[in-house]
């Protein structure tokens, strides 16, 4: 790994960057929302905390993923049920990218975890190149067609860090990468909420437009929401169509005290122990998982401590529990 590539994770890859970043700009930009120095205090010792753990976790993912593919008969197994189910859903309920069927109407119980978790497929090793391409494509079009940005992002983040393991992929690239991701970022959320531009009162006084707004609103939203309600720890919107809160408001709001920010790190390293669980062949996929969660969830909304983390684990525990039989080879290389 390159010396540049670990100072960036050291420093920067850090979720609590970027909640401690989006505390203090919507301080500068709108200064009657409350402003508690106690809490990003509390962001800033999350930061020093998670520092050293986020740093090991991430540049473990990059050589698990780099020296190993997720080869297994099981992944192959579950890289088909993938596909099918994603077939299953566009034709039962119709593209949601074409209007045919609202974003939150879609998907079946429990099988949509499955259908959103096409960012694992171009990891799945398969000796067929048809079948590697077909589900590529399949990986790059399922985020905008079913109107998920998260899985967009997790998408994203997955391949970046792939092409920096390998060091495939420049500096310069992996920022034109990003900035393309934001684009279509942009352009899932006009999808998903097209009035959304004409009806959000956002507190900055320069203008937005259709690639501006939507980053704008995932990263000072919920931040928004959160300064707002500090002096009676409620769950009080900001804006009504702003219905989000960071995921560490929650511990926050059930302790009244802003000190409760601590736990969010903590039981974030405990998730991140129990991947020691898994073998080295599958446990980075586990780890940039959790991570793309938690950025997503201290930034924006809960993320990490949902069913479909849950169903995560379950997916790699299942894997390595049918490992363990000694008469049982899922090994497929």
């Amino acid at each position: 790994m390159k010396i540049r590539t670990k100072i960036f994770l050291f420093l920067f890859a850090n979720p609590f960057v970027v909640a401690c970043l989006a505390n203090i700009l919507v301080f500068c930009f709108f200064s009657d929302l409350r402003f508690s120095p106690l809490l990003l205090l509390c962001i800033f010792i999350s930061y020093i905390v998670s520092l050293p753990f986020v740093y090991n976790s991430l540049s473990s993912a990059m050589k698990y993923i780099q020296n190993f593919r997720l080869y297994s008969t099981f992944w192959k197994f579950f890289g088909f049920s993938v596909a099918l189910v994603c077939l299953l859903e566009y034709l039962y309920f119709g593209l949601p990218v074409l209007g045919q069927v609202r974003y939150v109407d879609f998907g079946f119980p429990f099988l949509h975890h499955i259908c959103v978790s096409t960012w694992m497929l171009p990891h799945i090793k398969y000796q067929n190149k048809f079948i590697r391409v077909a589900l590529l494509i399949l990986t790059a079009i399922n985020p905008i067609i079913i109107v998920n940005r998260d899985i967009l992002m997790l998408t994203l983040l997955s391949l970046l860090i792939v092409g920096l393991s390998r060091e495939s992929i420049s500096f310069v690239r992996a920022i034109v990468s990003g900035l393309i991701g934001l684009v279509v970022f942009s352009v899932i959320g006009y999808a998903r909420s097209p009035f959304a531009l004409s009806i959000v009162d956002l507190p900055f006084s320069f203008q937005h437009n259709l690639f501006t707004f939507w980053p704008t609103v995932y990263i000072f939203g919920s931040t928004f929401n959160m300064m707002n309600e500090l002096p009676n720890y409620s769950w009080t919107l900001y804006s009504k169509y702003i219905t989000t809160f960071p995921e560490y408001y929650k511990f926050v709001h059930h302790f009244q005290n802003e000190l409760a920010v601590l736990f969010y790190p903590l039981l974030i390293i405990l998730l991140f122990f129990l991947t020691k669980g898994i073998r080295p062949s599958s446990r980075g996929y586990l780890l940039l998982f959790l991570y793309v969660e938690t950025l997503f969830g201290v930034i924006f909304s809960g993320k990490l401590f949902n069913s479909h983390t849950l169903f995560v684990f379950l997916l790699f525990y299942t894997e390595q529990f049918l490992y363990s039989f000694p008469h049982f080879s899922i090994d497929s290389k």
